[in-house]
């Protein structure tokens, strides 16, 4: 008896409201994305977005996965390192944050990936911080938020 394998790929659910934040916001996102990613906007399409927005979401992820090898490549006290994580952050931040997290969603492995990469780029203190600012479940974030809980009690 022969078994045929079959996968069945389901899409994954986009969350409406980042989809709408999105959209919204697209010319002010667009000002952080500086490379296009052809597999990711694919990614992104066959999850169910739109063109134009499969190319936004897959051009941030892709500029903040430059940016984190450039910032592993870089001396601490370099500038450029500064400036590019800056821009990291920045993508990490509403209303950029809901199409990152969009291009997460369709491309998994290189949102999860490159959240991964920050911990491994980033200063002691800020391991965790990428994650957590995009509300992810990782053990990192839950370390970073629960350092910014006692934080916020001391003062």
């Amino acid at each position: 008896m022969t078994y045929a394998l079959t996968t069945t790929q389901q899409r994954p659910r986009l969350p409406q409201v980042a989809v709408e934040t999105a959209y919204k916001h697209a010319t002010r996102i667009r000002t952080l994305v500086r490379k296009e990613s052809p597999t990711l906007t694919t990614a992104c399409r066959q999850a169910g977005l739109p063109y134009d927005l499969a190319e936004l979401c897959a051009g941030l992820l892709a500029s903040v996965v430059e940016d984190l090898v450039a910032i592993g490549n870089l001396r601490r006290a370099d500038f450029e390192r500064t400036k590019r994580k800056q821009r990291v952050l920045a993508a990490a931040d509403e209303p950029a944050a809901s199409a990152l997290r969009l291009a997460i969603v369709c491309s998994p492995v290189n949102g999860r990936a490159a959240v991964a990469h920050w911990d491994v780029v980033c200063e002691q203190g800020e391991v965790g911080k990428l994650a957590w600012l995009l509300g992810m479940d990782t053990e990192a974030a839950y370390g970073y938020g629960r350092r910014m809980d006692k934080r916020e009690r001391r003062q």
